[in-house]
Parts: structure tokens; C-alpha cells; sequence
């Protein structure tokens, strides 16, 4: 993602900071702070509440790591491995998605049959469309949801917003079953694209090069789904049981008020 430090602001409310940076949250618990407690409260407001200088947090804050980790996910913290989602839901939208929109734009009339760029024309906006919306769903719902159930779990007595509904149905309903159709809708692209007569005889270096970015997406997104159906999805609805035994048991060490929702 462009530049994360231009966006982070005194006014900024502590949820859509939380929502763009996951790992924020343990700066925040570091200055004392329980980001649940006012998600909705601006960053000043908290600072001031609690004595802590504004240049303090915010060098803080700009020291998370902005780059994506290419292996043992398993290993990450679910506030750092949400940090890591969050960054490559940015990278695919605003880079990798960009990319093949600019070889769709460059191959018109370079040596790409009419009819596979007649084919993307219509069969891409759609895709590209449903894939941007399931992953702000994602990012304004699912993630911060997962974020907050993992504070609770790690601050003993903290009961979070059972309210909005559960996880583990959101992500057999919405989330599981969106992954797969996604996928399915990208090979059934790619098979189609395929399938559509080349200009010649020979992949012309337009295609090749368009066929070459659509594979390399792919391959990413694959990689991405399944970080999520084998790592984020188990844990999350692991603790989100945690929880809900922890409530019904009676164990907590403390009853607080259910806290404000993250919708």
C-alpha cells in the first residue's frame, strides 16, 4: 500500500486505524490503552485522556511493519498475521489489479484477438468488482471482530460484542463460501480466456505478457485464501468457542459491559 504514514492522524478514530493497521492494536495496548473500551474515539481524544504525547504514539504507530510476510504465517500473532492480510488485500487492489487493467489497456489493437479482449471487457470488471467488496467485508467486519476476540482472550474478563452474531456462522455463510466462488469464477476466467481463439498461430507477446499477469494473480490469490481457510478462519473460530465457553462457564475473572460493537 501507498505510504500507510500519510494517513495516520490525530483525529483518526481508533477503529478505522485499527481496521487499516491490525498491528496497531499492540502499540496501543503498550500506552495503556484498551481500544475497545471507545473504538469510536478520535486518537487525540485518547491521547489526551490518558497524558500520552501525540509525537509519541505516532512514531510508534509508523514503526509497524508495512511489508507482507511470505512464509510461516502459522507462527505470526493474529493481530500480525491480520496486519499481513490487511496489506496484501491493499497490494492485490491497488497494484497487482491496476497491472492487469494497464496490459488490458496496452494490448488493445497490439496483437490480442478481438474476441479475448471483448471476453475480459465483460468478464473482469465483475470479478475484480465482487473480489474488492468481499475483502472490505472482510476488513470492516471479520478482521476487527477476530482482533477484538484475540484482546479478549489475552486480557482475561473482557467479554466482547456477542450482539452483531457469530464469527463462525459469518465465515461459513459469507466468507468460506465467497472464497470459493471467487476462485472458481478466476479458473473458470482463465479456462475461458484460454479457450478463446489466439490473433495467430503463435501467443502474441501481448498475450503472453496479459497471461503472464493473470497467472501471477492467481497464483497470489491462492496463497491468500488459503492463509485465511487454514490459518485465520480455525484460529478465530477457536476463540471465539473460548469466549463463548469462558462466558457461559462463568470464569472470568471480571464482568464487564459488553463493549461498543465494530460495525
Amino acid at each position: 500500500m501507498k505510504n500507510r504514514e500519510q494517513w495516520i492522524f490525530p483525529g483518526m478514530p481508533v477503529l478505522s486505524l485499527l481496521r487499516a493497521q491490525p498491528g496497531s492494536i499492540s502499540v496501543l495496548e503498550r500506552f495503556g490503552v484498551d481500544p475497545w473500551l471507545e473504538p469510536h474515539a478520535q486518537l487525540e481524544t485518547i491521547c489526551a485522556a490518558k497524558g500520552i504525547p501525540w509525537g509519541d504514539l505516532e512514531i510508534e504507530l509508523k514503526s509497524i511493519s508495512t511489508r507482507r510476510i511470505d512464509s510461516d504465517w502459522d507462527g505470526l500473532s493474529l493481530p500480525m498475521l491480520l496486519n499481513h492480510l490487511v496489506l496484501d488485500h491493499a497490494d492485490i487492489l491497488d497494484s497487482m489489479l491496476p497491472a492487469i487493467r494497464m496490459a488490458l489497456t496496452r494490448a488493445s489493437g497490439r496483437g490480442i484477438a478481438p474476441g479475448r479482449l471483448a471476453y475480459i471487457a465483460t468478464a473482469w470488471p465483475a470479478f475484480t468488482a465482487d473480489l474488492a467488496a468481499h475483502m472490505q467485508e472482510e476488513e470492516v467486519f471479520l478482521f476487527p471482530r477476530l482482533l477484538q476476540y484475540d484482546h479478549c482472550v489475552r486480557h482475561g474478563g473482557r467479554h466482547p460484542d456477542f450482539n452483531a452474531g457469530s464469527v463462525k456462522v459469518f465465515i461459513a455463510l459469507r466468507m468460506l463460501g465467497n472464497e470459493h466462488k471467487q476462485m472458481d469464477a478466476l479458473k473458470k476466467f482463465l479456462s475461458d480466456w484460454r479457450a478463446i481463439p489466439q490473433s495467430g498461430a503463435v501467443e502474441s507477446d501481448a498475450e503472453r505478457s496479459l497471461h503472464d499477469l493473470l497467472e501471477e494473480f492467481q497464483k497470489r490469490l491462492e496463497t491468500h485464501s488459503r492463509i485465511e481457510e487454514t490459518v485465520l478462519f480455525p484460529r478465530g473460530t477457536a476463540l471465539e468457542k473460548m469466549l463463548y465457553d469462558r462466558a457461559i462457564s462463568g470464569s472470568a475473572s471480571v464482568m464487564l459491559p459488553v463493549t461498543a460493537s465494530t460495525r
